[in-house]
């Protein structure tokens, strides 16, 4: 017989369906990875004014991002 689940006022849910005050279905593992980075000259400068900068930093900061996505993509692939 399924499990009746119960909403956070007290009314019944159906189960297999998720609205937004429904609790998600628990994970069985959360992993973070923290990863100190240096904050060097280069990424000290005149954003607003200096327009050459403002582009060094824009892909200093992209390629982070670029390197996290990597990073997510080989964690899913692990789980998959």
């Amino acid at each position: 017989m399924p499990r009746q689940c119960r909403k956070s006022d007290g009314r019944a849910s159906r189960p297999g369906r998720q609205g937004p005050r429904d609790h998600p279905p628990r994970l069985r593992d959360i992993r973070v990875h923290i990863r100190q980075r240096v904050i060097d000259a280069a990424l000290r400068g005149d954003y607003d004014n200096d327009a050459a900068f403002r582009e060094r930093f824009q892909a200093r900061v992209n390629a982070l991002w670029a390197e996290k996505d990597a990073e997510v993509g080989r964690l899913l692939d692990a789980v998959r």
